[in-house]
C-alpha cells in the first residue's frame, strides 16, 4: 500500500468564543436561505488582532481573540451593493480598510476606519472595484524615485484598483491634503491622458481636488477597444480578446522588492508590470478552463546568489461566489532576475526580469497526496499567506563606477514560509478542510522537485506539513471556516537537545509548532499546533509510565521522528527503555519522572521498571557525562591555548540541562519515595549532592569560557596566543606576599592579615588544602591558577553562596587588573558575575568592602561597611581584624566609626584592649574608661588596666586619663602599673597621682628613693624635672603635721602575726579506728557500670566508625538507646561530601563522607559476603583528572 503524506491534527483547541448577536445578525444569517446564501468571506489582519467578515453588503470587524465586536458597518442604504474586496491600508499611525464596492453598474473605493466605525472616503468609479492593493502612504520626497513612474511620484498614497471590464487604476488618495467625502457623496475619479506632461501634473493635481477629484492614473490604457479586453504579451502580441462584461481583475499584489505590481484575472492568467516605467514584463499564458485567479503572495528565498524569487497563484472560485465545483490548485512560478540593485536606505530591488518558470503545483484537494488521476467534487482557497518574521540585517558589499567600494546594511524580512488554507469537497454533502506549511528553504535543499514527493519509507514530506482541521470544523459545526493564519510571535522550531549532531528532518516544517487563529463564521478559536516530536515529548508528559507499558511502540515513533540518534538495527527491550529515558532526561520532562517514581513507588514492579532500574539508570548517565566533561574542559587548563568549539560550547550546555533534571529527579526519589533503609537513603542523599557540584562547577567554567577566561594560557606566553586571556598569577602572588609582609610589620604575629585570609579561613580549611595540593600553589590567595580556583565548587563543605563569593573577589582582582592593562569591556563582564549567578547583594557588597580594605581604599569601603546588611554578615573575628586594619593603618577616625556603628560589645580581652585603643587615639578617655570598667573582672583587670596605661602613655594623654576617678582597686592596679613600668617617667606620673588622690606620705617616701637615683642622673631635663618634683612635694609635706612628717623616710612598725602550729586530732585509747573506702553509688551509675561490662564482652569496633560524625555506632542491644528510625521524620538535610581534586596514587583526605566510607568499608570487610558500597561511586566522580600543562617556547 502507498503512503499518503500524513495529516497532522491540532494538539489542543480553546473554547469557541462564538460572536455577539447583533453581528450575527448583521451577517444576514437567515436559516431559510443557507442554501443559496453567498458564502460570508472574510481575512485576519497582518498583525492578527482583527479580522474582518463579510456577507453581502454588511461588514463586521472582530477581535481574534474573543471574538467580540469591535466595528460594523452596512453599505448600500441608497442603493443596493455588494462588497466584492478587503485589504488593510496603514496611514496617520492607524490601520484603515480599503473596500471595493459594485454599486448599481457602476463601482467605489471607500477607506473605512475601523475605530471611528466610519467611512473617511469614498471615491466613485464607473466599474465595480473587483480589487484593491495598497502601494504607498508617502508620497513626493518621501517616495523612492525608482518605485513609481515620474507622474505618480507626484501623488500622495498611491492604491491599485482593479475594476470589472479589466481596468487597473493608480489612485492617488490625497493623503497630504483630504478631501471630505463619503459613502453618501463620494468623490469622482479623474483619470489622466496619456498624453499629460509632468510639468503639468502639480497643476492638475491642486485643480481636481479644489473640485473634489482623485486623480488616477491607468497603467493599460491600451488593453480594452471596442467593448473588447485585448490581453497580450510584453511584445503587444495579443493573446486573445475577450468581452469586457466577461473580464475582471479578481486580484493584484504590488511586491515591492521587485517594483512590479502582479495583475489576476477571472480567466486563470496574469501580468507582471513594472511600475517605475510602467511596463508589461509578463503575462502568462492562457489556459482553457482555468478557475480565477483568487490569491497572489510572494516568497524569496534565504540565500539564493542568482537572483531568483518565487510567485505563488492560486486558482479557484471568487470567495464571494456559492460556486464550489471548481479544482482549486496553487501554482508556484520562478522568477529570474539579472541584478539586485540595494539603496543607502538599506532597500533593496531586484531589475531585468529574465524569465518565468512554473516549479512547483499543488492541488488542494481532499488527499493531500492528490494526482492528476484523483477524482475531486471540487475545493475553495480560503487563504494563502506568507508568514513574515523579522530576518538577521544583511552587509552587502558594492563597488562604485569610480572603483570605490561601499558597504549596506540591507534590512530584510524572512519569507520562506507559505501557509495555504482550503476546504474541499469529498462528496456534494461532506467537506474537509486543511491547511499546509511550505518551506522555501527545505524545498531548495530537497533539489527543487515540481510537486509533493515523500521522504523514503515515511509519511511525511521535506518541504510540505499538511494540517488536519476536521476537530476546529466539528468544534464549530455547523460554521464554515472563514480564515485561518499563524501568529508569528508563536512560531518556534524543534529545540533540539542532544549531544549528536541534529538530522535535517528537524527542520521540516511537520516540526514547527505555533497557534493558528481561526475565524469561523459563529465565533473565533485557536489551535495549538505541534510538531511531530513535540508532540512525541508530549505524550511522554500525558501518558507517563503507562507509555512504558508499549516501549517498542513509542521507540519506533521517536526513531522516526530523528529523537533516538544512536539506533540500532534490532534494539532490545532494554535498550529501548534506556533510550526513551534519555529522551526524557534531555528534553527535562520532570513531570513524567515525577509521575513514574510516584507510580512505581507504589508497586514494586511496573512494565520492567523500577525505582532501583531508574537510579541506575541516572547515575550512569551523571558517570558518562562527568567523563566527557572531563574530555571537553581537559583543554581549557593545560596552557595550550585551544578554544573549545561551537559543538562543544552546545554540548556543555546540554549537560548543564541534563545535570538539573538528573537532580530533580533524586529529589523526587528522596522526597517521595525514600528508602525504607538508612543506608538506601543515605546513598540517594550523596548521590543528590555529587550532582549538585558537578552541575554548579560545570556552571561556573562555562560562563568563564564565555567571557573569555578560558582556556588559560602562560603568563609569559602572550605572543603566540594574543586572543586569549592570560591568568595573572605571578603578579597578583607577587602583590598579596607584599602586602602581607607589610601588614604583618604593622600588627605582628603569624596570622591572617588580609581579610581574604580571614574569610576563606572562616569557610573552611579545606580551600587552604586544596590550593597548598594544586599546581604547587602555597595554600593562601590567590590561587595559582583558573583551574584550582573553580575546584572549590567541587567542595562539599562549602556553599554556593560562599564559592561565588571568593570568585567574585578575585574577579574584582582581575576586573583592576584588566582594566590597567586597557580592557575595559573584558572589565565589564567580570563586573556581571554576581549578577548571573545570583549573588545576594549584600554579599556582593560585602566581598567589595573587603577587597577595598586589602587595597587600602578606606573611604570607598567605609560607605559599605556602615550598611547594616553587611556588617550582619561579619564575624566577630572578621570585626576584629577590620578594627586591628584601621589601627594598624592609622584611620584612627575609621576605626572609631566602626566601633561605634559596627563592633558588639567587647568578650575578649583582645577586642577590648581595641576599643580602648580607639578611643583613646581619638582622646575619648570617659569612652576608654567605660570599656574598662564593663569588661574587665578579677581574672583581666591587671592586662586591661596595663593595656589602657599603656595606650594612654604611648598617645601622650596618661595625666588626663590619670584625672579621671577610679575605684580603690583600680587605683592599686594603676599604681602597680606605674611601679613596675621601665619607663623613667612613670615614678614621677606616680608621684602625681599619689598626691591628687591625698597619699603625701607614700609619694613623699617614693619621691625619697627617687632623689637617691636623680644624683647620677647627666639629663638637664631630668634634673629641671626632679627640682620642680621636690618642690611640689615639699610643699605638700609642708601642710602635713609634725608627726606624719616624722614617718616620711622611716619604715612603717609592722604588727607581728601569731603563728599557728597544726596538731592532729589526738586517737581515744578505749577505741579502735577502722578506715573503710567507703563509695557511693546512684542507680543511674549502677546501669552505667553494667553496660561497659557488657560492651567490654563486645568485640571493639573500628574507630573510624564511631568517630566519623553523623553515623551512629553499631546498634548493640542494651548497650545504646534502642532507634526506630521513621520516614517522616528524617532530616532532609544532605550530608557533606568532601571533594578536592587528587592524582590516582594519593587518597582523598579524612573529610566527613570519606570517613563515612571508610567505616562502611571497615564494617562490612568483617561480614562473611564482601561488597563494595555504592556511596563510593558518586564520590569519585568528583575527582578530576590529572593537568599536564603545554610547555611553550617563549620567544627570545
Amino acid at each position: 500500500m502507498a503512503l499518503k503524506l500524513m495529516e497532522i491534527p491540532p494538539h489542543e483547541l480553546s473554547e469557541l468564543r462564538p460572536y455577539s448577536s447583533a453581528t450575527i445578525d448583521n451577517l444576514e444569517r437567515d436559516s431559510t436561505e443557507v442554501i443559496n446564501r453567498r458564502p460570508i468571506f472574510g481575512k485576519i489582519s497582518s498583525g492578527g488582532h482583527f479580522a474582518w467578515l463579510v456577507d453581502g453588503p454588511s461588514l463586521e470587524i472582530v477581535q481574534t481573540k474573543t471574538g467580540r465586536r469591535l466595528s460594523c458597518w452596512r453599505f448600500g442604504n441608497k442603493q443596493p451593493c455588494q462588497i466584492l474586496c478587503v485589504k488593510q491600508y496603514h496611514f496617520d499611525d492607524s490601520t484603515k480598510l480599503l473596500i471595493g464596492l459594485a454599486v448599481g453598474i457602476g463601482g467605489m473605493l471607500c477607506v473605512y476606519d475601523p475605530n471611528m466605525s466610519s467611512v473617511v472616503s469614498a471615491i466613485k468609479f464607473p466599474f465595480a472595484v473587483s480589487s484593491v492593493e495598497p502601494i504607498s502612504a508617502t508620497g513626493g520626497s518621501l517616495l523612492p524615485t525608482y518605485l513609481l513612474c515620474p507622474i505618480v511620484n507626484h501623488f500622495f498614497g498611491v492604491v491599485a484598483v482593479g475594476t470589472t471590464g479589466g481596468r487597473v487604476f493608480l489612485v492617488d488618495m490625497c493623503l497630504d491634503n483630504q478631501v471630505l467625502s463619503d459613502e453618501s457623496t463620494p468623490c469622482l475619479a479623474e483619470p489622466l491622458s496619456v498624453k499629460v506632461s509632468i510639468s503639468n501634473i502639480t497643476k492638475k493635481r491642486s485643480v481636481a481636488i479644489q473640485g473634489g477629484l482623485h486623480l488616477c492614473y491607468e497603467v493599460d490604457p491600451d488593453n480594452h477597444k471596442d467593448e473588447e479586453f485585448i490581453y497580450r504579451q510584453a511584445d503587444d502580441t495579443v493573446i486573445k480578446k475577450f468581452k469586457i462584461s466577461d473580464v475582471l481583475v479578481s486580484e493584484l499584489l504590488f511586491v515591492e522588492q521587485t517594483d512590479s505590481l502582479v495583475i489576476g484575472f477571472n480567466f486563470g492568467s496574469f501580468q507582471i508590470w513594472k511600475l517605475g516605467i510602467p511596463e508589461l514584463h509578463y503575462a502568462s499564458e492562457l489556459l482553457y478552463e482555468v478557475a480565477p485567479i483568487t490569491h497572489l503572495a510572494y516568497q524569496e528565498p534565504e540565500n539564493d546568489p542568482q537572483f531568483f524569487v518565487y510567485l505563488w497563484v492560486g486558482r479557484g472560485p471568487m470567495l464571494y461566489s456559492n460556486n464550489s465545483n471548481m479544482l482549486t490548485t496553487a501554482i508556484m512560478y520562478q522568477l529570474g532576475y539579472k541584478e539586485k540593485t540595494v539603496t543607502e536606505s538599506g532597500s533593496y530591488c531586484y531589475d531585468d526580469l529574465l524569465c518565468v518558470t512554473v516549479y512547483f503545483e499543488y492541488a488542494l484537494t481532499p488527499d493531500p497526496t492528490y494526482t492528476s488521476g484523483a477524482d475531486s467534487v471540487g475545493s475553495r482557497l480560503l487563504s494563502m499567506r506568507v508568514v513574515v518574521s523579522p530576518a538577521p540585517t544583511e552587509t552587502v558589499h558594492d563597488e562604485l563606477d569610480d572603483g570605490t567600494e561601499v558597504e549596506y546594511s540591507v534590512k530584510r524580512n524572512d519569507l520562506s514560509l507559505l501557509m495555504l488554507v482550503w476546504e474541499s469537497c469529498q462528496s456534494q454533502t461532506t467537506t474537509k478542510t486543511n491547511a499546509a506549511l511550505f518551506d522555501l528553504n527545505r524545498w531548495y535543499h530537497a533539489q527543487m522537485p515540481h510537486s509533493v514527493r515523500l521522504l523514503s519509507g515515511k509519511d511525511q514530506c521535506a518541504y510540505v506539513a499538511v494540517y488536519d482541521l476536521t476537530s476546529v470544523m466539528e468544534s464549530a459545526n455547523p460554521d464554515l471556516l472563514v480564515d485561518a493564519a499563524l501568529v508569528p510571535k508563536t512560531l518556534r522550531k524543534f529545540n533540539y537537545k542532544t549531544i549528536y549532531n541534529p538530522s535535517d528532518y528537524l527542520l521540516y516544517p511537520a516540526m514547527l509548532s505555533f497557534d493558528l487563529n481561526c475565524v469561523m463564521e459563529g465565533g473565533v478559536l485557536v489551535a495549538d499546533i505541534r510538531g511531530n516530536a513535540e508532540s512525541i515529548l508530549l505524550k511522554f508528559t500525558s501518558d507517563g509510565p503507562q507509555m512504558m507499558l508499549d516501549v517498542p511502540t513509542v521507540y519506533f515513533q521517536a526513531s522516526s521522528n530523528e529523537l533516538i540518534a544512536d539506533r540500532l538495527s534490532e534494539p532490545t527491550v532494554q535498550y529501548m527503555r534506556e533510550a526513551l529515558l534519555t529522551i526524557a532526561l534531555d528534553y527535562g520532562l520532570v513531570s513524567f519522572f515525577s509521575d513514574c517514581i510516584l507510580t512505581w513507588s507504589e508497586s514494586s514492579q511496573g512494565a520492567g521498571m523500577n525505582l532501583r532500574i531508574l537510579d541506575y539508570f541516572c547515575y550512569s548517565r551523571v558517570a558518562f557525562i562527568k567523563a566527557d566533561l572531563d574530555r571537553i574542559c581537559l583543554p581549557l587548563y593545560d596552557e595550550s591555548g585551544i578554544q573549545l568549539s561551537s559543538n562543544d560550547i552546545n554540548m556543555i550546555r546540554h549537560y548543564i540541562s541534563v545535570l538539573r533534571t538528573v537532580l530533580v529527579v533524586y529529589r523526587l526519589l528522596i522526597n517521595r519515595a525514600a528508602p525504607k533503609t538508612e543506608q538506601g537513603l543515605r546513598d540517594l542523599e550523596v548521590k543528590q549532592q555529587v550532582v549538585s557540584l558537578i552541575l554548579e562547577h560545570t556552571q561556573v567554567v562555562l560562563w568563564f569560557t564565555k567571557k573569555g577566561l578560558l582556556p588559560e594560557c602562560q603568563e609569559a606566553s602572550g605572543g603566540y596566543v594574543p586572543s586569549n586571556f592570560q591568568y595573572p598569577e605571578s603578579s597578583l602572588i607577587y602583590a598579596y606576599q607584599n602586602r602581607r609582609a607589610e601588614l604583618r610589620g604593622m600588627l605582628g604575629g603569624e596570622g591572617e592579615v588580609l581579610l581574604v585570609d580571614m574569610f576563606i579561613k572562616d569557610l573552611s580549611p579545606t580551600v587552604s588544602e586544596l590550593w597548598l595540593k594544586q599546581n604547587d600553589g602555597n595554600g593562601h590567595y590567590p590561587p595559582s591558577s583558573l583551574h584550582s580556583l573553580l575546584n572549590i565548587y567541587l567542595l562539599d563543605e562549602l556553599t554556593l553562596t560562599d564559592k561565588h563569593c571568593v570568585m567574585s573577589y578575585l574577579l574584582l582582582d582581575l576586573m583592576a587588573w584588566t582594566k590597567d592593562q586597557g580592557h575595559d569591556q573584558l572589565a565589564d563582564n567580570f563586573e556581571k558575575f554576581p549578577e548571573f549567578f545570583c549573588l545576594p547583594s549584600d554579599m556582593i557588597s560585602l566581598m567589595r568592602a573587603l577587597w577595598l580594605m586589602d587595597h587600602k581604599e578606606f573611604k570607598e569601603a567605609e560607605v559599605l561597611l556602615w550598611d547594616h546588611n553587611v556588617t550582619r554578615k561579619l564575624s566577630a573575628q572578621m570585626k576584629m581584624l577590620i578594627l586591628r586594619l584601621y589601627l594598624a593603618q592609622g584611620q584612627d577616625c575609621c576605626a572609631l566609626k566602626f566601633v561605634n556603628k559596627v563592633m558588639d560589645l567587647p568578650k575578649t580581652v583582645a577586642e577590648a584592649k581595641a576599643v580602648i585603643t580607639t578611643y583613646l587615639r581619638n582622646r575619648l578617655f570617659v569612652s576608654a574608661y567605660e570599656v574598662f570598667q564593663d569588661f574587665t573582672n578579677g581574672d583581666n583587670a591587671e592586662l586591661v588596666i596595663g593595656h589602657l596605661c599603656q595606650e594612654a602613655q604611648q598617645s601622650g594623654c596618661l595625666q588626663n586619663l590619670l584625672g579621671l576617678s577610679f575605684t580603690p582597686s583600680e587605683e592599686e592596679l594603676l599604681k602597680d602599673y606605674l611601679k613596675n613600668s621601665a619607663d623613667k617617667k612613670s615614678q614621677e606620673i606616680l608621684i602625681m597621682f599619689l598626691l591628687d588622690r591625698g597619699h603625701i606620705i607614700e609619694a613623699a617616701t617614693l619621691n625619697e628613693r627617687l632623689k637617691a637615683r636623680s644624683l647620677n642622673e647627666t639629663d638637664p631635663s631630668a634634673r629641671g624635672r626632679s627640682v620642680v618634683r621636690n618642690k611640689i612635694v615639699n610643699g605638700f609635706i609642708e601642710c602635713l603635721p609634725a608627726v606624719q612628717r616624722s614617718l616620711i623616710g622611716h619604715p612603717s612598725t609592722r604588727l607581728i602575726q601569731p603563728s599557728f602550729e597544726r596538731v592532729e586530732q589526738p586517737q581515744p585509747l578505749s577505741t579502735i579506728v577502722h578506715h573503710t573506702s567507703t563509695q557511693l553509688l546512684s542507680r543511674a551509675g549502677l546501669i552505667n557500670q553494667t553496660i561497659d561490662k557488657i560492651r567490654e564482652t563486645r568485640q571493639p569496633i573500628d574507630k573510624d566508625i564511631n568517630s566519623a560524625p553523623g553515623l551512629k555506632s553499631v546498634v548493640d542491644p542494651f548497650a545504646t538507646p534502642p532507634v526506630t528510625p521513621k520516614q517522616e521524620t528524617r532530616s532532609r538535610r544532605t550530608p557533606t561530601v568532601t571533594v578536592r581534586p587528587v592524582s590516582a596514587n594519593k587518597k582523598l583526605e579524612q573529610t566527613p563522607i570519606t570517613r563515612l566510607l571508610a567505616g562502611i568499608k571497615s564494617q562490612r570487610s568483617k561480614s562473611l559476603h564482601k561488597k563494595t558500597s555504592v556511596v563510593e561511586g558518586p564520590v569519585t566522580l568528583l575527582n578530576t583528572p590529572e593537568i599536564v600543562k603545554v610547555r611553550h617556547d617563549t620567544p627570545s
